[in-house]
């Protein structure tokens, strides 16, 4: 029986092959990373940072063998998010050129100039095919998803601290923005993508100064099937956070107007498309707080589909709602 990209690559990991890890295998095992980790199938994050949520990889000593908890980085549980910014932020705000306070508990700060992720999958790992769309959100990273040498020692070993602090049995989160603060590094843009010549999928890149990197795709095994109901990404948002990537898709293409709604009650007029997935409907906004609500409507005001987000318990979780 044909091996998948993900199950040649764990072989690889645990030592019964003798191959060396081919770049090409690791981006697809990537493209395909977040649709198998929230059917809690896939390696956990830790592996290589193959599976890069938006605040950070978990780092493990193995593999979930499909019975992990879920736990990493990539929703932080609202209520025990800081209310203020910590002596570290501060210090990030008054010896950091470029750093500016983002929401009431986030501080972002710039790349630092020629600073590269290395985990990162560059526009040669994947093809674009048709249309980019802007989405006007900010792409941001942890601190120590990049070499100690690119940010002031002082900053780094004291990101490095807090992730080591948050370690357990289960590893360590690298690359965290949960410590409120975040490495601005590029805007998020939607596509259909392609790896190796297979058809393309909907996924998130990001575009930093023009070069694009693969982020993350979206679904679960049966997404955008016939029959099934919208899905709803709600990106790392909680109530007081900065704006956020919120993308949502239902196997219909009579959509024509969509309307995103956070617990505050405020609406943010999304945008939809019916190009990157022909026959269905991918929708987005940039969400300012924590989403509570996606609501599409077709050409006549009828309501397609109404979907209030589930309640979740953090980690992956919180990545599908």
């Amino acid at each position: 029986m044909n091996q998948t990209p993900l199950e040649l690559f764990t072989e690889d990991l645990q030592g019964h092959s003798t191959a060396s890890l081919d770049p090409q295998r690791l981006a697809e095992v990537k493209s395909r990373g977040a649709r198998r980790r929230r059917t809690r199938t896939a390696l956990t994050a830790a592996v290589a940072a193959i599976v890069v949520g938006g605040s950070g990889a978990w780092l493990t000593s193995g593999l979930d063998g499909g019975s992990s908890s879920g736990r990493d980085t990539v929703a932080l549980d609202v209520a025990t998010r800081p209310t203020g910014l910590s002596d570290l932020q501060k210090r990030v705000l008054r010896d950091v050129p470029g750093a500016e306070r983002i929401s009431v508990w986030q501080v972002a700060l710039p790349e630092p100039p020629g600073a590269k992720d290395p985990m990162e999958t560059a526009s040669d790992g994947f093809e674009v095919q048709g249309e980019t769309f802007a989405t006007g959100v900010t792409s941001y990273t942890g601190v120590t998803m990049y070499d100690r040498a690119a940010f002031p020692g002082w900053l780094y070993d004291a990101v490095l601290a807090i992730e080591e602090d948050a370690g357990s049995a289960e590893g360590q989160p690298v690359g965290s923005t949960d410590m409120g603060l975040a490495v601005v590094n590029g805007t998020l843009e939607l596509a259909c993508v392609s790896f190796q010549g297979a058809d393309c999928v909907p996924a998130v890149v990001r575009n930093e100064d023009g070069q694009r990197h693969y982020e993350w795709g979206f679904g679960t095994e049966d997404f955008l099937d016939a029959g099934t109901g919208m899905e709803v990404f709600a990106g790392n948002a909680g109530a007081e956070d900065a704006p956020s990537l919120a993308v949502a898709g239902v196997p219909n293409d009579s959509v024509t107007r969509v309307e995103f709604v956070n617990t505050a009650g405020e609406i943010v007029e999304g945008m939809v498309d019916h190009t990157m997935a022909p026959g269905s409907s991918i929708m987005w906004a940039s969400v300012p707080g924590a989403l509570a609500r996606v609501i599409a409507y077709d050409s006549g005001g009828a309501v397609v589909d109404d979907h209030s987000l589930r309640t979740c318990t953090g980690g992956v979780d919180c990545e599908v709602r």
